[in-house]
């Protein structure tokens, strides 16, 4: 797929964030265990409680330029923030990428808000033993409500 294309296809589903989740069959989460970088696909259970977490949420389109996209998100991958990939099961995916405690970032598009954190709710759903949940790293390093997007 084109990036045009990607963010034309992601600016829609951001639209209609609530009928896009509905859809979405597969999750795969991007975070920290142990000084690790893992990446986890995520079974059709686990995915439908994240998504539930996610529903929750609001979107703001952001107006940013580029290079404060560019910007922003190096920093966050040099925090080692979480992400999520979120897949209707046509060859898509819409990345979020942790911001911080209640907000996702959606590259180039804008960012979903939160009233409470579904940070606790995702790490619940990645982690085996609901005890090891704790040591699921989603948040950039930084702070646990690291948010320079506002």
């Amino acid at each position: 797929m084109s990036e045009r294309k990607e963010l034309e296809t992601t600016r829609e589903a951001c639209r209609d964030l609530g009928g896009f989740l509905r859809q979405v069959r597969d999750v795969t989460a991007e975070y920290r265990e142990g000084g690790r970088q893992l990446r986890a696909g995520l079974t059709r259970e686990r995915s439908a409680r994240v998504v539930s977490a996610l529903g929750l949420g609001t979107f703001e389109e952001l107006d940013w330029s580029r290079e404060r996209w560019a910007e922003r998100l190096k920093e966050l991958d040099a925090g080692q923030a979480g992400e999520l990939h979120l897949a209707p099961g046509l060859g898509y995916s819409l990345r979020l990428v942790v911001s911080g405690d209640r907000e996702l970032l959606v590259p180039s598009i804008g960012r979903i808000q939160f009233e409470t954190s579904p940070i606790e709710a995702v790490r619940g759903a990645i982690a085996d033993d609901p005890g090891m949940a704790k040591g699921i790293g989603l948040l950039p390093m930084g702070g646990a409500d690291h948010d320079k997007s506002r």
